[in-house]
């Protein structure tokens, strides 16, 4: 009973669990529709879940991952923006310094 916590641990992490053909099939879809929507299908599970918009991505450019509109609004105040320009996904950014 020394490693009670290994399955656990298989089983958030996945380790064997799901066969490799789903898994490269949930990767593939994934990939799909990431690019037709910008999220993940766990993006849109945990917006659905938490009643926010979430992107994992966000955490590179230290923000939330899910924010509601408020947080959103202070997210662009604080980029301080003289010009906001969006990708394809809606990722924010500045179109040139502010002077």
């Amino acid at each position: 009973m020394k490693f009670w916590f290994i399955l656990p641990l298989f089983l958030l992490l996945g380790c064997g669990l799901i066969p490799p053909p789903l898994s490269i099939l949930h990767t593939g879809l994934d990939a799909l529709l990431w690019e037709t929507t910008g999220k993940t299908s766990s993006e849109h599970g945990l917006s659905k879940l938490t009643g926010k918009e979430c992107k994992f991505l966000r955490v590179l450019n230290n923000n939330k991952i899910c924010m509601n509109e408020e947080e959103f609004l202070d997210m662009f105040i604080e980029m301080n923006c003289e010009v906001y320009v969006f990708d394809k996904h809606s990722n924010p950014s500045c179109l040139g310094d502010k002077d």
